[in-house]
């Protein structure tokens, strides 16, 4: 269940990641500029972000993605590979491709598995995302005004206990002077 607690921040993280310029190329890949172009192209400018900041963002939101992945289907591929020789071997050497920067295999993850699937699927997982919201703060504010009404009822009847536990005290304390 805990696993499912990183799919909602994943894939807010996985929007904006869309809107970031995309990850400058590895050096020793071969260029994909033409030759005759000897000016690079410049990644277009995130509003809200340097250049330099845009790249940070980008590679931590592409590593959380692809960890929340791996974190929320690990559960269901270790129920259904634990037999595999080697399964947990391969987790690992998987997960260190992902976060190594010099494979760069949560950007080709998150590039060739989650973008197309964000393409196709992005307005229903919208939709989705907005109707557990409100259904979570709907039954939050429920949960949280029928926990305050319990909280007034059960203060009431103590200050209560504790008024007549004073006047009855109150009451008491003449006697025992004039005895």
């Amino acid at each position: 269940m805990i696993s499912l607690a990183w799919i909602v921040p994943a894939y807010e993280c996985a929007k904006l990641l869309r809107t970031l310029p995309p990850p400058a190329p590895l050096p020793s890949a071969p260029s994909t500029t033409p030759a005759s172009s000897s000016v690079p192209a410049l990644p277009p400018k995130h509003p809200h972000f340097s250049p330099e900041q845009s790249a940070a963002v980008r590679r931590f939101a592409t590593l959380f993605v692809s960890v929340a992945a791996f974190s929320a289907l690990s559960p269901v591929a270790d129920a259904l590979l634990f037999w595999l020789p080697l399964y947990e071997e391969i987790k690992v050497a998987f997960l260190a491709w992902l976060l190594l920067p010099g494979t760069r295999g949560a950007d080709v993850l998150f590039d060739k598995a989650f973008v197309p699937l964000l393409e196709e699927h992005g307005p229903a997982l919208d939709a989705a995302v907005s109707r557990a919201r409100a259904a979570v703060s709907a039954h939050a504010s429920e949960k949280a005004g029928s926990a305050l009404r319990a909280l007034r009822s059960r203060a009431g009847a103590a200050v209560a206990q504790l008024q007549a536990a004073a006047a009855s005290a109150g009451a008491a304390s003449p006697a025992k002077r004039k005895a």
